[in-house]
Order: structure tokens, then C-alpha cells, then sequence
């Protein structure tokens, strides 16, 4: 594993991936920032953090044992990864919502982007940028329910030591992925999955709806039953939780 830290950048996606673009980056590098000026979140998301408080960093992976119609496989082994992290830390239960948040208490605490490079026959390279509330108490009016580990322990964590952790925990789900395949972690993705198998509401581009979550399939798609029975299958932006 080769870590980089540094001080300030605007976001440790765009500069691990410029400097994978210029350098062969072994598998395992990986750079955090303790304070990211422009943090980026999946399509026009941004990420606030206050500075030396959270945990965000970028993790390349060079997952050639998945083919391309597996992408969706390193998702799970990341949200896996952080998941089992979180839970370490705190005793309320802690939640997949898809496809990669980690949810406390109906509260998000990290967020992730995945990036990925394929060949015609596998995968080639995964940018993995991370963003873990730690240590922050208070975030900006506006969002919409931000959380922190702080407001679970009640007492601030060493960030390096989370970061162990959560490498050591994504490190046992991706070898996991590639000796066992990678159907081998959809039953424990599924399992800690956000809302699984309740009736709650959610929306489309063209209704409101109650469903209930039931899976999600091999390429990614939320799987979500409607008061009819109809299995409805949504990509990310598709449908919202309500």
C-alpha cells in the first residue's frame, strides 16, 4: 500500500486520477487530504468537510478479475468495506443505502464515487474517492441529513485509525471478491441494505409511489415492488427515497 498525505487539494479523485493518467500507480495507492477544497460527489454532487475533522481519501484498484458486467461488484465491496468499518465504532446498526451510502440512524456519514476503466474482456482500473464524517459537529443549513461518528460516540476518533480499518476491511471483501467471484458478497450487501423489505415512499421522474426495496441486481439497479406487485428497476437518479 503506498499512502500519500496531503494538506489541501481540491479534490483527491481528479488528482489521483491525473496522476494515474502519468504514472503506473501500483494497486493500493492511495492519497488523502485533510482539507479538500472541492470535493467531488456522484454526478453535480459536491462534499463539504471542515478541515482535519473527517476522513477523505482516493483509492486506486487495478480489479482485472471482474468483467465489465461486474462493475457494479466493486460498490459493493467498498460500501461492505466502510460499512463493516463504521459498525466497529458505533452500536446503533449501520446501513447500505443504495447504492453506496453509509447510513447511522437515517443519518448519512459517508458518501462515495466510484470510477471506473475497462478493457473489451475486464475491468482494468477503479478510483475509489471516500468521504467518512468523523469528528465534525456542525454542518451547513441546507443539507439534508448529514451526520457524524462524533454524534454516535460522543467523543472524537483518531482518523488514521479509522483509515486502517476501512482499507483492512475493503482489502478482506475485494479478496473475497476474487477468490470466491463476485456473487460470493451480494447476500451481505443485500442484507445491510437501507430500507430492505420496508414500505416506504419514493419517487420517479413521474410519480410518487410507496414501494418496498427487494434487491438489487447484478448491474447495479435498485429492484423496488409497488403496492400492485410490479418489480420496478431504477438506475442512479431514477428514483428517489422520499
Amino acid at each position: 500500500m503506498f499512502l500519500s498525505v496531503i494538506d489541501e487539494l481540491p479534490s483527491t479523485q481528479q488528482y489521483l486520477s491525473n496522476l494515474a493518467q502519468e504514472h503506473h500507480l501500483p494497486e493500493w495507492t492511495i492519497c488523502r487530504v485533510l482539507h479538500q477544497s472541492k470535493g467531488k460527489g456522484m454526478g453535480d454532487n459536491s462534499w463539504e468537510s471542515e478541515k482535519h475533522k473527517n476522513l477523505l481519501f482516493s483509492l486506486l484498484l487495478h480489479p482485472e478479475f471482474l468483467q465489465p458486467h461486474e462493475a457494479f461488484c466493486l460498490s459493493k465491496i467498498v460500501a461492505l468495506g466502510i460499512r463493516s468499518t463504521l459498525q466497529k465504532f458505533v452500536s446503533e446498526p449501520v446501513h447500505i443505502k443504495w447504492p453506496n451510502d453509509i447510513y447511522i440512524d437515517n443519518k448519512k456519514v459517508c458518501g462515495m464515487l466510484v470510477e471506473n476503466t475497462f478493457t473489451d474482456t475486464h475491468m482494468k482500473t477503479s478510483l475509489i474517492g471516500i468521504g467518512i464524517n468523523i469528528n465534525q459537529s456542525v454542518f451547513s443549513r441546507g443539507l439534508p441529513n448529514p451526520a457524524s461518528l462524533v454524534h454516535f460516540t460522543n467523543k472524537e476518533l483518531c482518523l488514521q485509525q479509522v483509515l486502517r480499518e476501512a482499507i483492512a476491511q475493503i482489502k478482506y471483501y475485494y479478496q473475497k471478491a476474487m477468490l470466491e467471484g463476485a456473487e460470493s458478497i451480494n447476500n451481505n450487501y443485500l442484507t445491510r441494505l437501507y430500507q430492505l423489505n420496508e414500505w416506504h415512499a419514493y419517487q420517479n421522474d413521474t410519480e410518487t409511489f410507496r414501494g418496498r426495496i427487494t434487491g438489487v441486481d447484478a448491474y447495479g439497479f435498485l429492484q423496488i415492488e409497488d403496492q400492485q406487485g410490479k418489480i420496478r428497476s431504477y438506475d442512479v437518479k431514477q428514483v428517489s427515497y422520499l
